[in-house]
């Protein structure tokens, strides 16, 4: 029994020795070290920072119009919604529109470009 308790306590502090060596002092300056290296050269990087002057338009058509709103504004971009004949029209509240047509469908554009969809209520 005796050697028993001996080798329990043996084990135990060749446990916490290496548990204390794991948490040395010397690792941790090197972490905070990096991190602040990574952290200064990400600051340093002009183009983080700066505001896009391009968007590129996504092909919205055949979803639903405020969801098509949304994703444009999102990248910049300002809309006008039309009806089939050209007029441009005020979607009233509480009515679904679908987006059957989008003028340009597709590229890049100077951020603030209007977009013209062209909606439908839905039946």
């Amino acid at each position: 029994m005796k050697s028993s308790a001996v080798r329990t306590a043996v084990a135990l502090a060749a446990a916490a020795t290496l548990l204390l060596a794991g948490c040395s002092s010397d690792d941790a300056t090197t972490d905070t070290t990096a991190t602040a290296e990574a952290t200064s050269s990400a600051a340093a990087t002009p183009e983080a920072t700066e505001a896009p002057t391009e968007a590129e338009v996504l092909d919205v058509t055949h979803i639903q119009l405020q969801t098509a709103i949304d994703t444009l504004g999102l990248r910049g971009l300002e809309t006008k919604v039309v009806d089939a004949d050209g007029n441009e029209i005020t979607p009233e509240p509480e009515t679904v529109y679908l987006v059957v047509g989008q003028d340009p469908i597709e590229g890049v554009v100077p951020v603030g470009t209007v977009i013209t969809l062209t909606a439908e209520k839905k039946a």
